[in-house]
């Protein structure tokens, strides 16, 4: 069993911005500057640790990484070992890792962005506006900021629709019976979200709420400080149906729970058959929403709903990536897409946002679909 390395760290000296280094690079996070400089290696090794989660190690001379899924820089560490692999595929270790090597640097171009062949994109996001795309978390919000007052020993309820445009925004509802308007910022990067509440109890307080989607989970840490520092970090890993969630206050663990996720009653959506290309599916039922897990032999698309307060869908993030048939554990990067459903005059419409590939993706990719945005009718209302 592989032990867990410590990093040997590349420390910079004057020296190395005479070989191509910016003078900026010294401001940079090290492990990332680290990572970003690997285009070779003598060992590449991927691993599974006792507890199911799986693990990289990459040498080079003097420098080891090894890093466990979920850890701040992992992916950035298997985007560094696929390019090193093209550059001395026998580093790989063994067959195991050769074989998810051999799979990251043949991803091909997933159906979903050739429906889309022929279609004129864009890369200024003109619809839908961005106060649409805020409300499709509110269902989340509300979720979590019952859950924190909760913890405070009070109680939420009563929400209001949001108000506000250009990324600030308001949310009103009742607080143990009286009417309370909390403000709030929202900013999304790639797959990941954020909110920023203040005015909590006092003016000085807030919660910082981030949403991470990756292939098969999602990912929400709350952030709370009022008085004193509560964490709320809720992983929901949707291809095993489980869900864990974790209170802390201060330094303690109130709360550590899982629990197994239940599959939804609704089984038929016209609109995730769209999407998905028509691939068989299944709905994970969530707390906030619904998640959709899609499945074919090889491939797993994760679309995850979030529901208005009219139960209309109006947002659809889909993931799909390419795994081992014989190890759901063990992903590889195929392409990332936001789907983003609204409605314009009287008929349903999608904004398809294509995400940043990796560096070793087709070129194809980066030409035609990275960065842009992609509107096309589904008809209906």
């Amino acid at each position: 069993m592989l032990e867990k390395s410590s990093f040997i760290w590349y420390n910079m000296t004057d020296a190395d911005h005479g070989k191509g280094m910016s003078i900026l690079d010294k401001y940079m996070d090290k492990t990332e500057l680290a990572i970003a400089g690997i285009s070779d290696a003598d060992i590449i090794k991927y691993y599974t640790m006792p507890d199911g989660t799986a693990g990289l190690l990459v040498i080079k001379g003097i420098l080891v990484f090894n890093m466990s899924a979920g850890e701040p820089y992992y992916d950035s560490l298997e985007q560094a070992a696929a390019r090193a692999y093209i550059s001395c595929p026998e580093a790989a270790a063994d067959d195991y890792t050769r074989e998810i090597m051999k799979k990251r640097t043949a991803a091909e171009i997933s159906p979903v962005p050739l429906q889309y062949e022929g279609t004129e994109g864009t890369y200024v996001k003109s619809l839908p506006f961005e106060k649409d795309t805020a409300g499709t978390f509110q269902c989340m919000m509300e979720y979590y900021l019952r859950m924190i007052y909760e913890q405070l020993g009070l109680e939420a309820e009563a929400f209001s629709l949001l108000k506000g445009y250009r990324s600030k925004y308001t949310l009103s509802f009742r607080l143990n019976g009286e009417r309370k308007t909390v403000p709030f910022s929202y900013s999304e990067r790639g797959s990941c979200f954020e909110m920023v509440f203040g005015n909590i109890i006092s003016p000085t307080d807030s919660i910082k709420l981030s949403v991470k989607y990756s292939f098969g989970e999602i990912t929400v840490t709350s952030l709370v400080k009022c008085g004193r520092h509560m964490r709320i970090e809720n992983v929901f890993d949707i291809i095993h149906k489980t869900e864990r969630l974790r209170i802390f206050d201060e330094a303690e663990i109130v709360y550590d729970g899982r629990k197994e996720l239940a599959l939804s009653e609704e089984t038929d959506n016209g609109d995730i058959e769209i999407i998905s290309t028509g691939g068989r599916y299944e709905m994970i039922r969530l707390p906030f929403g619904n998640a959709y897990c899609c499945e074919t032999e090889n491939k797993t698309e994760i679309i995850v709903v979030q529901n208005d307060t009219g139960g209309q869908t109006v947002f659809l993030y889909h993931s799909g990536r390419e795994y081992p048939a014989n190890d759901k554990s063990v992903v590889t990067d195929s392409f990332n897409t936001v789907h983003e459903q609204y409605v314009s005059d009287g008929k349903k419409n999608i904004c398809t946002h294509f995400l940043p590939a990796d560096s070793f993706s087709r070129g194809i990719y980066k030409q035609k679909y990275e960065n842009m945005y992609f509107y096309r009718s589904i008809g209906g209302k």
